[in-house]
C-alpha cells in the first residue's frame, strides 16, 4: 500500500500573492502552508473537472450528426482550448 506523506516544496509568490495567501490563513485560522496545500488541491481539481469538460465535449462533437450541434460544439471547443 502507497503512503501519502507530505513532501516539502519552495515556491517563490509575488508580493501580492503571499500578502493574499497570509490574510487567508488568519481569516481561516490556519498556516500559510495549509492555505498554499488548500489552494494547490483546488486548483489540481479545477483543472481536472476543465480536462474531464473537453473530453466530454469533444466525445459530444464526435458523436453529433445534426450540423447545428456540429458548430456549436466545434464553438465551444475552440473556446476551452483557446479562451474567449
Amino acid at each position: 500500500m502507497r503512503v501519502n506523506r507530505p513532501a516539502r516544496f519552495s515556491v517563490s509568490l509575488s508580493r501580492d500573492a503571499l500578502r493574499r495567501v497570509k490574510a487567508l490563513g488568519r481569516a481561516r485560522g490556519s498556516s500559510t502552508s495549509r492555505v498554499m496545500s488548500d489552494l494547490v488541491r483546488a486548483g489540481l481539481d479545477v483543472h481536472d473537472r476543465e480536462r474531464e469538460h473537453f473530453l466530454a465535449v469533444a466525445g459530444r462533437l464526435a458523436r453529433a450528426t445534426d450540423q447545428a450541434e456540429l458548430e456549436a460544439l466545434r464553438e465551444e471547443l475552440a473556446r476551452l482550448a483557446f479562451g474567449s
